[in-house]
C-alpha cells in the first residue's frame, strides 16, 4: 500500500487538457504558480532555491481517468508501448516536468514553461542539476528514427485574425495554443484531431472550434475559424454539455 499526500497545488491558465503543450519547453512562456500548503514547515523546505534556474516537478495528472498499453505519439503514425513514450495515459498518472524557476514568494514558486493543468497536485520538487541530469549523447530508441523537422512558420489570414481577435475579446483566447500545436504538425491523426480535407488543406478540431489551414513544406496558413457545433445545437434543438453555445451563435452571425 502506497500513500502519497500533495505538498502543493499548481495554478495556471491551463484548465483543459486541450490547452496543454506536448512538452513543457513548448509552452510559449506560460507562467504558473506552485502554491505549497501552509502549516507543514514548507517555508523552511523551500530555503536555498535562490539561484536555481530549473526544477523537476513531480505531480499527479488528476484528469487522466484510464491508461493505455499502446499509444500513438504525436510525431509518429504507429502506436508505441506507453512506457516508451511520455503519454499521460499511464498505469499511475505521475507527471514529471522540467520547468524554469522565476522566483519565490513565501510559499509560492512562480515558474515558467510548464505543461501542468490548473489544480494539479504536486508531489515533490527537486533541483535540475546539469552535471547529473543532462545526457545529450544518450540514445532515444525509436524516436531517433523520426526526422527532426523544423517548426512551421505560422501565417494567419486577415479573416482568421479578425475571428481570433473577436474570440479573445469575448473571453476565448485560443491563438497561442493553436499556433503551438500547428507549429509541430506532421500528419493528421485522431491524436491531434486533424483531418485532411484535400491535398494540403486540413481541419483541426480544438475544443468546440474548428480551424481550417493550408500547409506547404515550410509554412502553414490559418485560413479561418468556424464553429464545431451542428445546426441543431446552434438553433437550440439539441443540448450541448458546454456553456459556449451562445458565443458560437453570435460568432456565426458575425462571420
Amino acid at each position: 500500500m502506497i500513500s502519497l499526500d500533495p505538498i502543493a497545488y499548481f495554478h495556471s491558465s491551463f484548465r483543459d487538457k486541450a490547452d496543454l503543450p506536448r512538452q513543457a519547453a513548448l509552452s510559449q512562456d506560460h507562467i504558473g504558480v506552485i502554491r505549497f500548503l501552509p502549516g507543514k514547515q514548507f517555508e523552511q523546505a523551500l530555503d536555498d532555491l535562490e539561484g536555481m534556474e530549473k526544477l523537476w516537478v513531480i505531480f499527479w495528472m488528476h484528469k487522466v481517468s484510464k491508461w493505455k498499453p499502446k499509444v500513438q505519439p504525436p510525431r509518429d503514425v504507429s502506436k508505441k508501448g506507453v512506457f516508451a513514450t511520455r503519454s499521460p495515459h499511464r498505469p499511475n498518472p505521475i507527471g514529471l516536468s522540467c520547468v524554469n524557476l522565476i522566483s519565490r514568494k513565501g510559499l509560492d514558486l512562480i515558474i515558467q514553461d510548464h505543461d501542468l493543468l490548473d489544480g494539479s497536485p504536486v508531489l515533490d520538487i527537486k533541483p535540475y542539476l546539469a552535471y547529473a541530469d543532462s545526457f545529450p549523447l544518450a540514445k532515444s530508441g525509436w524516436i531517433e528514427e523520426i526526422p527532426i523537422l523544423p517548426f512551421h512558420e505560422i501565417h494567419i489570414s486577415e479573416l482568421a485574425l479578425k475571428q481570433l481577435d473577436y474570440l479573445r475579446d469575448n473571453g476565448v483566447d485560443i491563438r497561442l495554443n493553436i499556433e503551438a500545436r500547428l507549429k509541430s504538425f506532421i500528419s493528421p491523426s485522431s491524436y491531434n484531431r486533424i483531418c485532411e480535407i484535400e491535398k494540403d488543406l486540413y481541419l483541426q478540431a480544438y475544443k468546440t472550434w474548428r480551424i481550417l489551414f493550408r500547409k506547404n513544406e515550410e509554412s502553414l496558413t490559418i485560413l479561418k475559424i468556424s464553429s464545431g457545433y451542428d445546426l441543431e445545437t446552434l438553433e437550440g434543438r439539441k443540448k450541448s454539455p458546454w456553456a459556449d453555445v451562445e458565443l458560437h451563435r453570435e460568432f456565426c452571425k458575425k462571420f
